[in-house]
């Protein structure tokens, strides 16, 4: 099943779909806590997104 994903573009498509949402998510992240504080605080919460999408299952 693997092999066809990969023959037919799935697991390409796949990634890139992800990476569009990662960038989605920490735009709108930006936008939502813009004037919050304290900023470092954030600076850990910001970092999970892309985290969330690189890690391994």
């Amino acid at each position: 099943m693997f092999d066809l994903f990969g023959r037919y573009g799935g697991i390409d498509f796949a990634r890139a779909s992800l990476r569009e949402l990662v960038d989605g998510a920490v735009r709108e992240f930006e936008i939502a806590y813009r004037d919050a504080r304290p900023p470092h605080e954030l600076e850990f919460l910001r970092a999970l997104i892309p985290y969330l999408a690189e890690r391994d299952l």
